[in-house]
């Protein structure tokens, strides 16, 4: 990877973050032929470790499906997950999906630093250790200065830096801070940690008690399998981001640690055993809980943001990563004509085009935090719904939804094949309702969804 000491580069294209949504973004451009430098903070091999569950789908379109078929020989695909509940003296299960050993597409585990490699392998335009600090705009576009004192002229800068924005918050400002700092955000702390115990399911806790008044609350765990004798065990905690601090206190370790404790008590049937003392490589992070108000971001001046920036990457799809290398597709093509023109609008492109309906995710996650703090669980929340989903699509199809998502039609034919769940939907519906009468910007992306399937089709050639 090219690294040179002092750099003062003109390019087309400043992507300011080298993580999934920055390298795969920087590898559409230059299938296009359109110059690009991907600025990354960190150095090489230097990743906070952070995993991704990776579907076969998700793995292909990354153009990474051969290490996956060599990591799945390694070791056993994940192919269930189960929900416990915290208040109970015994590890007694809420919501179970039971694995299956074959004929079950699965979930291998890669860490961030590998996915990194893997995409940034051919590539010399990415300049690690090139934390940008400061943004000049000049009647050529713009000038993103580095901490190390380098200069990159370029004429777009895209924000793909995670749920903070720092380019749009830190660097451009003009207003985007407070609306940065109000997202939704999945606040997780956690590490990885010896351990012992199912390979091919997820688990979580939920309703995890509460361990003294001033030790933070656990609202979103789990503890993911990465072979080799090792687990990712997380605990997560959604809240805004002028927030998130209040979360990250020094107690953190303490509920980590509480944490895998209940695991340990309890799982000695399943064959549990985390080992806490000899955890590693400790992390903390946050992703979106729903679409940053991009129509704040004034795109004339070629800004952008992309990724998580955006809140691009949602849940419960191919677990964060399977749409990505869509979404660099459509992003490019943005850009492409922002360069040939002057005109693009990339965030109503992407929000037009995704496959998502951020609406309902967001709908979701709200009767979920809700749920937590009324002291009923997340699985308050959910569970009806896995079960007409189960009811309806079956074990493998609900499986299937987790990573593809779930269309209109098939939950209209659920209602016909199972009449009875038409409370679950309807409730749901009724959440989505209330958001789209509070929340404009929702609105705006059901119109432009509606407006796009009705006149162009899904132009960019997904149908969701």
């Amino acid at each position: 990877m090219y690294e040179p000491a002092s750099v003062n580069r003109r390019t087309q294209v400043a992507v300011i973050g080298g993580s999934l949504s920055g390298l795969a973004l920087s590898r559409e451009l230059g299938l296009l032929g359109i110059d690009n430098v991907v600025l990354e903070a960190s150095p090489v091999g230097k990743s906070p470790p952070i995993y991704y569950l990776t579907s076969r789908k998700a793995a292909e379109s990354l153009g990474i499906e051969e290490r996956y078929d060599e990591a799945a020989k390694i070791r056993e695909p994940i192919t269930g997950y189960v929900r416990y509940d915290g208040t109970n003296p015994h590890i007694k299960p809420l919501e179970e999906l039971i694995p299956r050993p074959e004929g079950r597409d699965g979930f291998v585990t890669f860490s961030l630093e590998e996915v990194r490699q893997m995409l940034a392998s051919d590539s010399i335009n990415v300049f690690w250790k090139r934390s940008a600090s400061y943004l000049e705009r000049d009647d050529y576009g713009w000038r993103v200065y580095t901490a190390n004192g380098e200069v990159f002229p370029t004429s777009v800068v895209i924000d793909a830096t995670g749920s903070r924005a720092r380019v749009l918050s830190k660097l451009y400002g003009n207003g985007l801070e407070e609306i940065v700092a109000n997202r939704l955000v999945r606040a997780c702390y956690g590490g990885v940690f010896p351990y012992e115990g199912p390979e091919n399911v997820l688990m979580s806790i939920d309703n995890f008690p509460s361990i003294e008044s001033t030790t933070p609350r656990e609202g979103a765990g789990g503890i993911a399998p990465l072979g080799k004798g090792f687990a990712y065990v997380l605990l997560g905690w959604e809240t805004t981001l002028n927030d998130i601090s209040s979360w990250y206190s020094p107690k953190l370790n303490q509920l980590l640690q509480k944490y895998i404790e209940w695991f340990n008590s309890r799982g000695g049937n399943q064959g549990i055993r985390i080992n806490f003392e000899k955890g590693k490589h400790f992390v903390a992070g946050s992703f979106s809980q729903g679409l940053l108000d991009y129509r704040h971001i004034p795109t004339e001046l070629g800004l952008a943001a992309f990724g998580e920036s955006l809140g691009l990457n949602q849940p419960l799809h191919g677990y964060l990563i399977r749409d990505i290398v869509f979404y660099a597709e459509v992003m490019a093509r943005e850009v492409s004509k922002y360069l040939d023109s002057g005109h693009w609008n990339p965030h109503r492109v992407l929000v037009a085009n995704s496959p998502i309906n951020f609406g309902l995710q967001k709908a979701l996650s709200n009767r979920k935090i809700q749920s937590v703090l009324d002291g009923r669980g997340r699985s308050a929340a959910t569970k009806a719904l896995q079960e007409f989903l189960v009811g309806t699509m079956g074990e493998d199809g609900l499986w299937r939804a987790i990573d593809n998502g779930i269309s209109l039609k098939e939950i209209l034919f659920g209602l016909l094949k199972s009449p009875r769940h038409i409370g679950v939907v309807s409730g749901l519906a009724s959440d989505y309702l209330t958001l789209l009468a509070h929340d404009s910007l929702y609105r705006e992306e059901l119109g432009l969804k509606v407006q796009n399937r009705i006149f162009h089709g899904y132009r960019n050639g997904r149908n969701p």
